[in-house]
């Protein structure tokens, strides 16, 4: 018995002095919901809790938690929201809430009910349709925590078919955006070296952090007190270009990276492929963006 109670309280001295020897953080992460199905944040969720247990190795984590805001109309949506967050996230001390009863606000204006109550080292904005990797949370974290002039961390990002997605932009051309989302593979032949600057695809190849101007709302790796500084998400976009806002005010404060080493799946996207609601919504939100940046009808960067 003597043996097994040294054994006990050896164990408990290392792991101590384990955790000491660890950098310590603080992270949140915020996912929207609309109408969102079961199945699909069930994945979300299974591939955040390997990400998590990866980052504690590694971190120190002081306090981790999940919020999931819901958009929908329907309380059932909520319910089915609550039901999928399974035990396994309360055994390992995330804390977890779920927002609400506030019908849909849009994208932005629900990401920033969180906003003022925010006090984590590192906040994490991520779509219900993303899958991370196992070590995307600890590179993410790990390149902000050693680089304090970084605001914010994009991922290298893929479809569920593999085929590699271009998540980082250049500021784009109102050209651009309507041979991207609008017109026929065989007129987007003509126009393939303007739409692969403006996607930047050269960063395919690469296998370092680049900085770069604007990046996927999907997937955002935030410093919390720079992205307070901003006051979060620009409440005149509902839905689309409210990343793009976000980013180029982000970028007055420090720089924004893409990330090859944090590595993510992304089901979604394809704006012009949903309906003529969401054309509608998105050529209001492009009105606005140009409005408010300025306006670049063929030339781009």
């Amino acid at each position: 018995m003597e043996t097994s109670s040294s054994n006990t309280e050896s164990n408990t001295e290392s792991n101590a002095e384990t955790n000491a020897e660890k950098p310590g953080v603080s992270l949140s992460i915020a996912t929207v919901c609309f109408n969102t199905p079961a199945a699909e944040l069930e994945a979300m969720l299974a591939s955040l809790l390997p990400a998590i247990r990866r980052l504690r190795q590694e971190f120190d984590v002081s306090s981790l938690r999940l919020s999931l805001i819901d958009n929908s109309d329907s309380s059932e949506s909520s319910a089915a929201l609550v039901a999928a967050l399974s035990e396994s996230l309360v055994r390992e001390q995330i804390t977890v809430d779920v927002m609400a009863g506030h019908g849909n606000i849009g994208y932005g204006r629900a990401h920033n009910l969180l906003l003022d109550s925010l006090d984590s080292d590192f906040h994490l904005l991520m779509n219900p349709d993303v899958e991370l990797e196992e070590s995307a949370l600890v590179e993410g974290v790990r390149y902000l925590f050693n680089n304090s002039d970084v605001v914010l961390a994009s991922p290298l990002g893929d479809d569920e078919q593999g085929t590699r997605l271009h998540l980082c932009k250049r500021y784009p051309a109102l050209l651009t955006l309507l041979l991207r989302g609008f017109f026929p593979d065989f007129i987007k032949a003509f126009f393939r070296s303007r739409l692969a600057r403006y996607e930047m695809r050269e960063l395919q190849d690469s296998d370092q952090p680049q900085t770069v101007a604007i990046a996927s709302g999907c997937f955002m790796l935030c410093r919390r007190r720079d992205l307070q500084a901003v006051r979060g998400f620009n409440p005149d976009y509902f839905l689309y270009f409210e990343d793009f806002d976000l980013c180029l005010r982000l970028g007055h404060r420090g720089r924004l990276v893409f990330l090859p080493s944090m590595k993510i799946i992304h089901h979604g996207g394809n704006a012009a492929g949903k309906g003529l609601n969401h054309i509608r919504l998105f050529m209001r939100s492009a009105i606005t963006f140009f409005n408010s940046h300025g306006w670049r009808i063929f030339s781009q960067p």
